[in-house]
């Protein structure tokens, strides 16, 4: 279903041949299989469910592509339907709405038209039903774990949690079941995390005086951003973790569909091509290696509990973080 996405968004992102947006596609689809950032879920039996979101959300966006392209109201209904039954599987799945919105960007229909919104107007009635019926499931967890940290400090944690994902996607080191946040609660902000929202703020200035022309890098850097909205700690959620590998499972697709477009105009340059061909190939041999190796953590949960300790007690602050039970 990666593959088929992005070899429709690559003919319209692209000015190129069918075969290079086939070859764009094949390469962003195969960081996508390959990337041990994108483990956990494959792995990981209670994770089974962002699989099965992650399924019915690209048959979503499949259908209404093919909506957008034949106007056949037929794949507007499947369209929704997928939605529906991909909320069903993780909440996660609300974020379609504004993925819509952003195709509707890149096929070239004005977002002033009414029937764009019209359209719309079932998604976002059901993604405000959805959100309600999680908080309800969530109960009051949900709203205390929200005044874990005041505003201020969540802004800074969701940049830092951003950043995280963006890092962790396209070179993942360090990888683990759980990523305690960096202060505890009542504690003031570190130095060094200020420097993640200026790090961003700089980059979306560059951003937008620079790249944002440039449909396939502002798509994809969109599509990533949209798919991890919920779960960067602006609005915190009841979790005990800061960053979670299964939350980013979607929104890789976007940083990765990037990655394989700069491979391919890399290849262009027939003097560095030697160097671009064999960076590639390292690169996925890195991806390969490190799933392959860490595929042993979630073997059972004492293989899970026992790379958990090694990483929750390499950190300088582990006598304040530690886990309830983590040693048992």
């Amino acid at each position: 279903m990666v593959y088929y996405l992005l070899k429709i968004l690559a003919a319209k992102l692209l000015s190129s041949t069918n075969i290079k947006n086939q070859q764009a596609a094949i390469i962003a689809t195969l960081l996508f299989a390959i990337s041990p950032f994108n483990l956990e879920p494959v792995v990981w039996v209670s994770a089974a469910k962002v699989i099965i979101y992650a399924l019915f959300y690209l048959l979503a966006v499949h259908s209404y592509c093919k909506y957008l392209e034949a106007k056949k109201t037929l794949y507007f209904y499947l369209t929704l339907l997928f939605f529906i039954i991909s909320f069903g599987a993780k909440e996660q799945a609300v974020t379609l709405p504004l993925c819509l919105l952003l195709l509707d960007f890149f096929y070239a229909r004005t977002l002033k038209d009414k029937l764009v919104w019209l359209e719309k107007l079932p998604f976002f009635i059901a993604s405000l039903l959805f959100g309600y019926i999680s908080i309800q499931s969530q109960g009051k967890e949900l709203f205390e774990s929200t005044n874990f940290y005041p505003l201020y400090q969540r802004v800074i944690l969701s940049f830092y949690t951003f950043s995280e994902y963006f890092v962790k996607t396209v070179i993942p080191i360090n990888l683990s079941y759980l990523y305690p946040f960096p202060f505890q609660i009542g504690d003031a902000v570190p130095l060094y995390l200020w420097i993640y929202p200026i790090a961003v703020m700089t980059f979306l200035v560059a951003y937008f005086r620079t790249w944002l022309k440039i449909k396939w890098l502002t798509f994809g850097t969109l599509f990533f951003a949209i798919h991890l909205l919920l779960v960067i700690n602006l609005l915190s959620l009841a979790r005990f973790s800061v960053v979670a590998d299964r939350y980013a499972y979607m929104a890789t697709i976007g940083l990765y569909f990037v990655l394989a477009i700069l491979f391919l105009k890399a290849l262009k340059c027939n003097y560095l091509k030697k160097w671009v061909v064999g960076s590639g190939l390292l690169y996925m041999l890195y991806f390969m290696t490190y799933a392959h190796y860490y595929s042993y953590t979630w073997v059972n949960n004492l293989t899970l509990k026992s790379h958990l300790r090694k990483e929750v007690r390499s950190r300088s602050d582990f006598e304040k973080w530690k886990i309830k039970n983590i040693d048992k």
